[in-house]
């Protein structure tokens, strides 16, 4: 595993985050249309179609965020695991983490660049 498949991992979970947030902002815009006029032979529940594709689109986003967590378990380094930790589960910066982790010891582009190299 690496650092770039873990990224592609996140991306994938923000996708996922994405469209959730068009499905939820679609659905409110749902109304249904009672009137006494057929409506003809086309017959689709906008409602139930909606709520399935959030249930699934939720779903896959757990399993992506349930894989992204096994793999950074499986880091044997503790060093590059509370790195890649604050980076991909917390969101940090590298900046940010160079700043907080290491104390100001190493630049965050030095620890972009320890990340990246590692291989587990």
């Amino acid at each position: 595993m690496t650092y770039f498949k873990l990224k592609c991992i996140c991306k994938q979970i923000d996708d996922e985050k994405s469209i959730i947030a068009d499905i939820k902002k679609k659905g409110y815009k749902i109304t249904q249309n009672i009137t006494d006029t057929p409506r003809g032979n086309k017959k689709s529940d906008k409602v139930g179609d909606t709520v399935c594709s959030l249930c699934y689109h939720e779903q896959q986003q757990k399993k992506l965020e349930n894989m992204l967590e096994e793999h950074i378990e499986a880091i044997p380094n503790a060093t590059i695991k509370e790195y890649i930790t604050k980076k991909f589960c917390e969101k940090w910066t590298w900046g940010k983490i160079a700043r907080v982790v290491t104390k100001g010891n190493l630049s965050g582009d030095t620890v972009r660049k320890i990340c990246s190299r590692y291989y587990w």
